[in-house]
């Protein structure tokens, strides 16, 4: 609410989507857009949206998950399953980032591309969430951003799953070796 964010993705949908997107209708200005590989929630989410008179701020696109090459020196996975980035219309560069998907069921350390494949539509001073930060996964997954991107800060909040805020805190020098 203070920083008035203006583009925002988030990773899954479902009451998170529904929380963005009435804070952003609070505040006036901004849009959520969540990427959700199932279409059945992909779905119910809309509808929600639509009931509570969110869909002028909120947009769910269906994104199934889709393979990545990436190689990263932390993890010995070369072949990663993440959302089809290609079904995002992004105009602008992403000022908050939210990872709550897809869940950890699809791979080890399944979160761990979001950083990699949106990092170029991340401006300068962009916030991240990265939830369930408790999880041996994820603390790894952020250590191995951290320790690629450089511009890259974190905090972790002792919430009742953890969470880590992570920021970028420079224009994108830093890249990862994509096969």
């Amino acid at each position: 609410m203070t920083t008035r964010p203006g583009p925002v993705v988030e990773a899954s949908s479902g009451l998170s989507t529904l929380v963005i997107a009435g804070a952003l209708k609070q505040i006036g200005a901004g849009r959520v857009v969540s990427m959700e590989h199932d279409a059945f929630y992909a779905e119910q989410t809309s509808s929600l949206l639509r009931v509570h008179r969110l869909d002028g701020f909120a947009t769910v696109v269906h994104a199934p998950l889709v393979p990545f090459t990436l190689e990263v020196a932390a993890f010995d996975i070369h072949n990663w399953q993440w959302y089809d980035v290609g079904r995002l219309r992004l105009e602008q560069s992403i000022d908050l980032l939210i990872i709550d998907g897809p869940p950890s069921t699809i791979q080890p350390f399944a979160r761990f591309p979001a950083l990699p494949i949106l990092w170029n539509w991340l401006r300068t001073g962009a916030r991240i969430i990265l939830d369930d930060g408790d999880r041996p996964d994820e603390r790894a997954a952020v250590a191995a951003c951290c320790g690629q991107f450089a511009k890259l800060s974190s905090d972790f909040l002792d919430l009742e799953k953890g969470a880590f805020v992570l920021s970028r805190t420079s224009p994108a020098n830093d890249h990862l070796n994509r096969g």
